[in-house]
């Protein structure tokens, strides 16, 4: 099963830039089949599985037995879903979503656009890094985004919010 050799498995759109090519493809140099199929460049990306990819599909059936008896409320605020980039706002759509999101390709600048065109002002990351919040930088430059890593950075936070 691993062995094949799929297509490309996703891409990401417009500012984010990003996409994985066929299975072989994503490490070291072999990342080159993108470059020679047009990608501006290839960088390996350092994951520990293929999150959101269709070999994945199994870790979702798998997902989906558990899900089925958890007990799952509906949110009090709007949750963003990365498989669609919409607002859900029952617990059954963000069950299916959530198995979904496993080997789904994910729509990063349209959760972004999404949570704008709601009235996001400014956006705070949560936890180690600064990925997601350059990754929105690219999207809107005028937004700005705060980053939590520490209880202190917390403190910070909460004192620019007001």
């Amino acid at each position: 099963r691993l062995g094949r050799r799929p297509g490309p498995l996703f891409a990401h759109r417009r500012s984010v830039g990003l996409s994985l090519g066929p299975l072989l493809g994503l490490g070291g140099a072999r990342g080159s089949s993108a470059v020679e199929a047009g990608a501006k460049r290839a960088l390996p990306l350092p994951v520990s599985a293929p999150f959101h990819t269709p070999l994945m599909t199994h870790a979702g059936d798998v997902l989906r037995e558990v899900l089925a008896t958890t007990d799952l409320r509906a949110p009090l605020i709007p949750v963003i879903s990365n498989v669609d980039a919409q607002a859900q706002q029952t617990a059954s759509a963000i069950r299916e979503l959530l198995v979904q999101q496993v080997s789904a390709p994910v729509q990063w600048t349209g959760c972004v656009a999404t949570m704008i065109d709601m009235g996001c002002e400014r956006f705070v990351e949560c936890g180690p890094g600064k990925v997601l919040s350059g990754l929105v930088k690219r999207i809107d430059k005028s937004k700005p985004c705060s980053v939590v890593e520490t209880p202190d950075d917390m403190g910070t936070t909460l004192a620019e919010l007001g």
